[in-house]
């Protein structure tokens, strides 16, 4: 792969270039980022993409720059971006009509079970209550996080409806955990990453599968299956 990375000068981009710098064509940062001429590994970090990659890989704050690229250079597009509006959803749904487009606001293959196992469990657990716990680093700035968010909008889709308590404090890389609660009983699924690592692996193999792929959106449920024996 010859990866242009948006957002590389973030936590997970810069985790993502310390595990793939072979295959790092571009590192591209925000327009005003004092990281600007820097080195990132062995690229040069740039404002704008240069079109000397086949994939992109989104990890910034925003998709709108990484879609137009994209999309005018018909290559495929990893975005992992949390706390995406509804018009930048719906920007990401048109742009995929067009080319390969995979989204998650998290890329951990265990977090992709943790949320089976909780809708799994949500469906066949009778009359429980739900509560959704997350916490993570002190400098994240949203809250709920972009994952804990796309859970409680699952479990909605099945008719059930989970409290969410966020947690900010130190160092903590991510951590999910569901209580089904009855007055008899209570089920526990928790996930906990430690490692930004995780996140880094799981965009890369969600680059490489998105390689192989059709026009259209692709998210980690497809990357379970591709995954799997």
């Amino acid at each position: 792969m010859k990866i242009a990375l948006f957002g590389a000068t973030g936590r997970l981009g810069r985790a993502i270039a310390t595990l793939a710098e072979s295959e790092i064509s571009e590192a591209i940062a925000h327009p005003a980022s004092p990281s600007l001429g820097k080195k990132l590994g062995s690229r040069t970090i740039s404002p704008r993409f240069e079109n000397h990659s086949n994939i992109l890989i989104d990890v910034s704050l925003s998709p709108e720059q990484s879609l137009a690229a994209a999309t005018q250079a018909h290559l495929p597009l990893v975005i992992g971006i949390t706390a995406l509006t509804p018009e930048q959803m719906s920007q990401i749904e048109e742009a995929s009509k067009k080319i390969p487009i995979f989204y998650s606001p998290n890329f951990s293959l265990g977090m992709a079970l943790f949320k089976k196992l909780c809708l799994d469990a949500a469906t066949r657990f009778p009359a429980c209550t739900l509560d959704l716990f997350e916490a993570h680093h002190i400098l994240k700035k949203d809250a709920p996080s972009g994952s804990a968010l796309h859970l409680s909008e699952e479990l909605e889709k099945s008719g059930k409806t989970a409290s969410i308590h966020s947690i900010r404090s130190g160092k903590i890389v991510g951590e999910h955990k569901l209580l089904l609660n009855t007055d008899e009983e209570r089920i526990e699924i928790a996930h906990t990453a430690h490692s930004r690592d995780v996140f880094a692996r799981g965009a890369l193999t969600a680059a490489r599968f998105l390689q192989k792929q059709k026009p259209g959106l692709y998210g980690m449920e497809h990357l379970l299956l591709y995954s799997l024996p």
